[in-house]
């Protein structure tokens, strides 16, 4: 059995596919413990399923979202128009930041503060409304070579430009978690996602320099490149730091085929990244569980489900703008109470009159929410094109799938593939409502038909798990204890 060491750019609790391998690892036997980062809560110890999970932490609640900004705060929001997704999301980021504020403050700067905080929403919202004509989804094909490098290549060709420096919400990272890691003394270092790969290099080449023998492992989450809707100067550190860093790790795994293909062309890997999907494992809920149609009180009305985080690139916005064309149709969110985007939604159908049919719902238990959605009619992954989607193999889709739900996905790639292969749902244009509105109709119309296909093929359930997508990376670890 090996000492396993998981690292990420979190506090661990956060992320559930880390909490996933610290389960299975566990359950095979491992050893294991877990080292990562938190802006808003001072250094501590946390605990998970019997692992101790060291967290670098901050002395304040700094929380900051992009460590450093291309424009300063007030030039985030105070914009004559928006062109891009991500600006509006800094915009509400950077409000809600300034809400914090205010809720701590007291007294007059209480409220100087808040109506701070009123005027600066009122921009954003007349701002954002003005902005719609020429708000950019981004949608560069995952083909196109440029992939808006122009925008980022100033700060990767510097010479002195330091990804990881870049990142100044990760100070202190390395002094406090480093030596925790050598104490360990792990067997594999599996670092997941790029934010603290740093610190997981070093402590490899430590371990090596004392004589022992440690295999350091990345797991790649996301397409760095290809995340064309984060700043350029934040996705410019990110992609500094995997070049950097890359030619030090010795197995990389991924969460998709199309990704896998893409890191190898990138970096000319000489052995493919092992392929581990980020599906969920659902268990059967408690008694007296209520499912979504309970919940809305809706009858036999077709309900369509999205379930996740909802933020502009995410494409609930068509759906909601396709519902005046699918009379009768109730579109149930399932997301955060605190999100953000939301209400921007939620104003949306009330403009379109739609908003007695568009419904948002708190997340429920991660292992619950296949069973939750069984009785809606069809589950929806509207994403938008960008070079991230297009390699993406969302939660959701497989929440959809243990569900027995026919799944409507947009034209991304990798989804798209597995709805064609399986033949488990249908395809619309990104981000055309007209589009959407037929696919779901037709698919809604035939949702019977879809659910039987899907119930006659079991094996698809088995494929989706998590169990056996553990497989794949217990059987690596295996190996390498072997070696």
């Amino acid at each position: 059995m090996a000492r396993i060491a998981y690292i990420a750019g979190n506090n661990i609790l956060v992320d559930a596919r880390v909490l996933k391998y610290i389960d299975s690892a566990v359950g095979a036997g491992h050893e294991v413990r877990g080292f990562g980062s938190d802006t808003t809560k001072p250094a501590r110890v946390e605990h998970y399923n019997g692992v101790d999970l060291d967290i670098h932490g901050r002395d304040a609640d700094v929380s900051p979202r992009i460590p450093k900004w291309d424009e300063a705060p007030h030039r985030v929001v105070l914009r004559w128009r928006y062109s891009y997704p991500w600006q509006l999301e800094s915009a509400s980021t950077q409000l809600h930041s300034w809400q914090r504020r205010a809720r701590r403050a007291s007294g007059a700067q209480k409220l100087v503060r808040t109506a701070h905080v009123r005027l600066a929403g009122a921009w954003v919202r007349v701002a954002g409304a003005w902005s719609k004509p020429w708000l950019r989804a981004d949608n560069a094909g995952i083909d196109d070579p440029g992939l808006k490098m122009a925008e980022v290549m100033p700060f990767v060709a510097d010479p002195n430009f330091d990804g990881e420096s870049e990142f100044t919400v990760y100070d202190g990272a390395e002094e406090y978690l480093g030596p925790r890691i050598d104490a360990f003394e792990p067997d594999i270092i599996h670092a997941h996602d790029v934010h603290l790969l740093g610190v997981a290099v070093r402590a490899a080449q430590r371990a090596r320099a004392q004589g022992r023998k440690v295999t350091l492992v990345y797991d790649a989450h996301e397409y760095v490149k290809g995340q064309t809707h984060l700043p350029a100067r934040y996705r410019a550190g990110l992609i500094a730091m995997e070049n950097a860093l890359m030619g030090d790790v010795d197995k990389v795994i991924t969460v998709s085929e199309r990704l896998a293909d893409y890191l190898v062309a990138d970096f000319g890997l000489a052995e493919r990244p092992q392929v581990v999907m980020n599906v969920t494992e659902p268990e059967e809920p408690p008694a007296g569980f209520v499912t979504v149609r309970e919940t809305l009180d809706v009858g036999d009305a077709p309900i369509m489900a999205y379930s996740g985080n909802v933020n502009l690139m995410r494409g609930v916005d068509t759906a909601i703008e396709a519902l005046p064309e699918m009379p009768g149709v109730h579109l149930a969110v399932l997301t955060q109470p605190t999100n953000r985007t939301m209400p921007r939604y939620l104003a949306l159908a009330r403009d379109l009159g739609v908003e007695d049919r568009v419904h948002q719902l708190p997340f429920v238990n991660a292992r619950h929410v296949s069973p939750f959605l069984s009785d809606a009619t069809i589950g929806v992954s509207p994403l938008q094109r960008t070079p991230n989607h297009d390699v993406a193999i969302t939660n959701k889709f497989c929440e959809y799938i243990h569900a027995r739900l026919p799944i409507l996905t947009s034209d991304t790639p990798a989804q798209a593939d597995l709805v064609t292969q399986y033949g488990i749902g249908a395809v619309h244009v990104a981000g055309d409502r007209e589009s959407f509105a037929r696919e779901a109709s037709e698919l809604i119309a035939h949702a019977d038909e879809a659910r039987a296909h899907l119930a006659a093929h079991p094996e698809l359930n088995e494929i989706f798990t998590w169990a056996r997508q553990a497989q794949q990376f217990l059987d690596l670890y295996d190996a390498l204890t072997a070696a």
